[in-house]
């Protein structure tokens, strides 16, 4: 940790290296580590949120973790406290599962991976029965199942998304 004596009020104001890009910042710009020698993390939250942008752009399974939670949060009365890290359990399936089956679909249809479809190519994972469709009173209820099984989800150009708003369209 770094001390620098601020001139004007002379107060000491402590400061770090970040290890990523090097620079000195205030210890403000850094998040709490009870674990580090220091008490805070070695990245400002710069880098940190750069690097989290990074890999969820890389990470189709994370990407979709945090894609899912905001739609039932903003379509659930009631949110448990665990449905974030707890995600799988209540979707009865994992996320890597639902990866390979939007992969293996977007393959057969795009002749390209799910990756490329959703960073190059803008699409985006949809319901085939539209979420307002549904009534999710709970995580835990038979909608929230139906809604979010793997066979209610699927990926479409965003165009095609957009278009087609809230109606299920024949397939």
């Amino acid at each position: 940790m770094i001390e620098a004596r601020d001139t004007h009020q002379s107060l000491r104001m402590k400061q770090l290296k970040c290890v990523s890009c090097g620079r000195i910042r205030p210890i403000t710009e850094f998040g709490s580590n009870k674990g580090s020698s220091t008490g805070y993390q070695s990245y400002c939250r710069e880098c940190k949120n750069a690097n989290h942008a990074k890999n969820q752009a890389n990470n189709m399974q994370m990407r979709l973790r945090h894609h899912f939670y905001t739609r039932m949060c903003a379509v659930m009365p009631e949110v448990p406290d665990d449905l974030y890290p707890n995600m799988e359990t209540y979707l009865g399936y994992s996320l890597r599962d639902l990866v390979k089956a939007l992969d293996r679909d977007v393959r057969e249809e795009f002749g390209f991976n799910l990756r490329k479809a959703v960073n190059d190519h803008g699409f985006h994972i949809d319901h085939r029965r539209p979420l307002t469709s549904f009534k999710v009173a709970s995580a835990s209820s038979l909608e929230f199942q139906e809604c979010w099984s793997i066979t209610n989800l699927k990926a479409i150009p965003s165009s095609e998304n957009l278009s087609k708003g809230s109606k299920i369209l024949d397939e």
